[in-house]
């Protein structure tokens, strides 16, 4: 499988062994588990977010070595919107 990594800045000051970390968000839709199957066996730090404990239950089953978390953008802007001061 070939793929692009797109990394954004100067050229020369990225070094491997920094970049061993990973967010990915909705890690268990089609395409976040496809990328984060490939970086998980590659060696780097993979944490991936998901909608629901029901998917990450299910995900640690698929990908035991990436760290899941509960994470859904809805509430999120929810939460923003109902705490948030708009002039």
């Amino acid at each position: 499988m070939s793929g692009t990594m797109l990394i954004i800045g100067k050229p020369g000051k990225w070094r491997k062994d920094r970049m061993k970390k990973i967010l990915i968000l909705g890690g268990s839709g089609m395409l976040g588990s496809m990328v984060t199957s490939v970086f998980s066996e590659t060696g780097y730090e993979i944490t991936a977010t998901v909608r629901s404990q029901e998917l990450i239950d299910k995900s640690k089953t698929i990908l035991p070595g990436v760290n899941w978390i509960h994470f859904n953008i809805r509430d999120f802007i929810t939460n923003i919107k109902e705490h948030a001061y708009f002039s």
